[in-house]
């Protein structure tokens, strides 16, 4: 049977174009996807067995892959999420319930004193940088990537890589520091919150 596309064309050919271009673009990066894995493995030594639910498992380990396939927008993205979600758990174990977004939940978070409040400034800085990238701003707002690299005199590329090595370590450290099941674990075992 010949797969085809939405239009009953058939897609044999095309597949077989994009899976040369896709093993291209592969062997080509080869040496960069070794030297990012060898990064993850002094930054990130091991995730497995982090206490947390699935959703927050399958994130990072999506997060891990798209970094070494130097997805750099979605490591900043997905890694957003992850700390969103925890962020907000910390709020919901104090009691404080907080309408808004994820900026909201860092300025509540400024105000308690946590395992984390040494990195709120790099996890602000690091949501304002994926805002850039889920909301239209305007072509002078100080996070876009032109206006950053402009003022910190460096190339989009680093910027865009050196932002994704901190959301690795900034979600990777937040799941660590803070996993979202630990209360619950010690609650369902008799202990204290």
């Amino acid at each position: 049977m010949v797969q085809t596309d939405l239009f009953g064309h058939p897609v044999a050919d095309q597949v077989s174009q994009e899976g040369e271009y896709v093993v291209a673009l592969c062997d080509a990066d080869r040496e960069g996807r070794i030297s990012r894995c060898e990064w993850l493995m002094r930054h990130v030594p091991s995730y497995e067995g982090i206490l947390t639910d699935e959703e927050d498992a399958l994130m990072l380990h999506e997060l891990i892959d798209c970094f070494i396939l130097r997805q750099y927008v979605s490591c900043i993205i997905l890694a957003d999420s992850i700390l969103e979600r925890h962020l907000h758990n910390i709020l919901l174990r104090r009691g404080v319930r907080k309408n808004g977004g994820f900026g909201q939940i860092i300025k509540a978070l400024e105000k308690i004193d946590t395992p984390i409040s040494p990195l709120l400034p790099k996890i602000s800085h690091l949501h304002k940088v994926r805002v850039n990238f889920s909301h239209q701003k305007d072509a002078l707002h100080p996070y876009r990537l032109f206006r950053r690299s402009v003022a910190e005199r460096t190339h989009v590329a680093l910027l865009l890589e050196r932002d994704a090595r901190d959301a690795v370590t900034l979600a990777y450290n937040v799941m660590i520091r803070l996993p979202k099941e630990f209360a619950t674990l010690v609650e369902a075992l008799g202990g204290e919150r």
